[in-house]
């Protein structure tokens, strides 16, 4: 009898357990050491200076666009570049027959006028953060990545000093004025904003792929 029950067990253990713990074992070692595949050709382009140097040069080359204007009642318009007013030049004005030849608006009685700090740094920061991009050291890239994020502030920071300075309240106020001033960034302004911060997460991604 006792020989029967251990006969029994046995071809029990060859039939089902033996099996399901074959089963067990290579499931998981095909879970702990998995084979790497090739990387993709997204991850390739990452991890070259392509993405974040043209980003960088777009960013760069959008300072000789409008960044901010000076609406009048929708039917003139005043705009000046990253770099006119890094350069404290004249605001270009354009009516609603398209732009004015030899036409422009000192802005002594709005506010400040002159060099604007906040447009020469972010400019100068985002020049000298295209140039690191170029190369492939590491402190490079995160010197590069640094001074997009700071780009960015700056860019953000010369939008609330212009706002301060370009005081329309006086002027909107008056009851005898029929006509209203507002001061507001282009599209291109937003743009570059974006293209500083996209390239920060660029010149990150580079970081991280290299490292790997």
């Amino acid at each position: 009898m006792l020989t029967l029950c251990l006969l029994n067990l046995f071809v029990f253990y060859r039939r089902f357990l033996l099996p399901s713990i074959k089963l067990f074992m290579d499931t998981n070692e095909s879970v702990i050491s998995p084979v790497p595949g090739p990387p993709s050709q997204a991850t390739k382009v990452l991890s070259t200076n392509i993405p974040s140097a043209v980003t960088l040069a777009v960013d760069v080359a959008l300072f000789l666009l409008p960044f901010f204007e000076i609406n009048f009642a929708n039917i003139f318009v005043m705009q000046n570049s990253g770099l006119g007013i890094a350069a404290g030049t004249d605001w270009n004005m354009s009516g609603i027959f398209g732009s004015i030849p030899g036409r422009s608006l000192h802005l002594e009685h709005v506010g400040k006028y002159g060099p604007n700090l906040y447009a020469i740094i972010a400019f100068l920061l985002g020049s000298f953060a295209f140039t690191l991009s170029l190369f492939k050291l590491k402190r490079a890239q995160q010197i590069a990545m640094v001074f997009c994020i700071f780009t960015a502030a700056l860019l953000i920071g010369l939008w609330i000093d212009l706002r301060q300075s370009m005081n329309f309240s006086g002027i909107n106020a008056n009851k005898e004025n029929i006509f209203t001033l507002r001061f507001q960034p282009t599209p291109w302004y937003y743009v570059a904003v974006i293209a500083s911060l996209v390239g920060a997460f660029f010149c990150y991604k580079r970081i991280e792929l290299t490292r790997q």
